[in-house]
């Protein structure tokens, strides 16, 4: 029932009077709000930690997850376990990682160089990078300096392999540099998909390969015939016996089976010729055994790339490799 007091007010009294516009009941820790026409006393809570959080345009509440009540300086806070809120102690110069069960931790202190290697069974740890053959690692404040070790001169560094399938060509895209002056070319088990032809080889110019198809100089020689001179064709270099010595000394698609070393030398246009000397040997259409030497030359240029194929159809397999020889 409404009552009136001495100045003809309502009780309680309302929000536009000054009053909670309620009979409000105290609750220790409780929070006083107001509700859209009166006041309200949020209950305390008997948990110590608890947050005040927002309802929007509803009741405010206290949150479930408990806090610390302080924290040191550069501390995390992270749910250390269900709906409690706990510091994680800083670190100097850490990482922070977790476990395999994802509980948070820093790592070790860092020093110069090192890095978060992972460990799918456990903490990730932090290390540093081990140097391998011919490289060497320096290590820095922030920085991790990556380099090839100086090779002794003459050395071979395996620059690329090329696999043949059925290929039409094999290519060594711009694969040839300042770097070296000198490369070496290894030919395993190198078989055409068509009979009595001619491994040829072809040199080419610029980022996107201009292939030289003139120039070409060449001396030959095959054992199994006892000399086949100098190359008939200057459109590229024969790797292999050519029809001018007979078709028993050119590749067989059944049993050629080409190996061998050819070097390269001279490709940076710093000499007078690009040169190549080298030796293959392979089985004939006859089955008999053949050796072809090879020596070569095409006029100085800036050369980037080098094309292997048949003189028809297909390399049928085989592989090439590219070595760079160390100045």
């Amino acid at each position: 029932m409404t009552t009136n007091n001495d100045i003809n007010a309502p009780i309680p009294f309302s929000l536009a009077n000054g009053g909670t516009g309620a009979n409000l009941t105290a609750s220790n820790g409780g929070i006083f709000y107001s509700t859209a026409s009166a006041g309200a006393i949020l209950s305390g809570t008997a948990t110590a930690g608890q947050l005040l959080l927002s309802g929007a345009t509803a009741a405010p509440t206290w949150s479930t997850t408990t806090y610390p009540s302080t924290n040191a300086a550069s501390t995390l806070l992270y749910a250390s376990s269900a709906n409690t809120m706990a510091a994680l102690s800083t670190a100097n110069s850490a990482q922070l990682v977790t476990n395999s069960s994802g509980v948070p931790a820093w790592s070790s202190t860092m020093t110069n160089g090192q890095l978060i290697i992972g460990n799918t069974s456990g903490t990730p740890t932090a290390a540093t990078l081990t140097a391998g053959s011919n490289v060497t690692i320096t290590n820095g404040g922030g920085t991790i300096t990556i380099a090839a070790a100086g090779a002794s001169s003459g050395a071979w560094v395996k620059i690329d392999s090329k696999t043949a399938s059925n290929s039409a060509t094999l290519n060594f895209v711009s694969e040839l540099s300042s770097t070296y002056n000198a490369y070496v070319f290894t030919f395993s088990q190198i078989l055409p998909v068509t009979n009595e032809v001619v491994l040829q080889m072809l040199l080419g110019t610029g980022s996107t390969p201009t292939w030289i198809s003139s120039g070409y100089q060449g001396l030959n020689a095959i054992t199994v015939s006892g000399g086949q001179g100098p190359q008939t064709s200057t459109a590229n270099w024969a790797i292999s016996g050519s029809s001018a010595s007979g078709a028993s000394t050119q590749l067989s698609s059944t049993n050629g089976n080409l190996c061998g070393v050819i070097y390269l030398i001279g490709t940076n246009g710093s000499s007078a010729t690009a040169t190549i000397t080298g030796t293959t040997t392979y089985l004939g259409g006859s089955g008999a055994p053949s050796q072809f030497l090879i020596g070569g030359t095409i006029g100085a240029a800036t050369y980037t790339s080098v094309q292997f194929s048949m003189s028809s159809g297909n390399i049928s397999s085989g592989v090439i490799e590219l070595y760079g020889i160390v100045p």
